[in-house]
């Protein structure tokens, strides 16, 4: 059984079961968002933005990431293109407000422990917004860790 852990735009949630991964692609300006894998042992930088930093893995990650070796990433139904970054860019949003500061430095915690461990796979929803720089949906971040 797999712990999963859910950072959305509303909750910091930590729940214990397998659930689905992510809900269906949504239109956004400038393009529709698809799910996207990481296995632990990539980078993260923080700087205003989360930036996680893989590799390109030579396959599709397979669901919730099973079949990418550590540090890789690949979108859910096949492997990166030679135009797409294995880079994720979570942006924080434009407000002032104490629970989307909050929010952003729970997020860049949790996804800076998920970088740390191989037991871990980051999926998450981005879109490719020109230059093979891919940035993900504010919204949702989901944590897979192997018990």
């Amino acid at each position: 059984m797999k712990r999963k852990v859910v950072i959305g735009a509303l909750a910091f949630v930590s729940a214990v079961g397998l659930g689905s991964v992510a809900p269906p692609a949504e239109a956004a300006p400038g393009g529709s968002y698809y799910e996207m894998a990481c296995r632990g042992h990539f980078n993260v930088r923080t700087w205003g933005w989360v930036v996680v930093e893989g590799k390109k893995a030579k396959n599709k990650a397979d669901g919730r990431g099973s079949a990418l070796a550590p540090g890789e990433c690949a979108w859910k139904d096949r492997a990166l293109n030679s135009s797409e970054k294995a880079t994720i860019s979570f942006p924080v949003p434009d407000s002032d407000s104490m629970f989307n500061r909050v929010f952003a430095i729970n997020r860049a915690t949790a996804i800076t422990t998920c970088s740390a461990s191989t037991d871990c796979v980051l999926v998450t929803r981005v879109r490719n917004v020109g230059d093979g720089t891919m940035e993900a949906h504010f919204g949702q971040v989901e944590l897979y860790w192997k018990e």
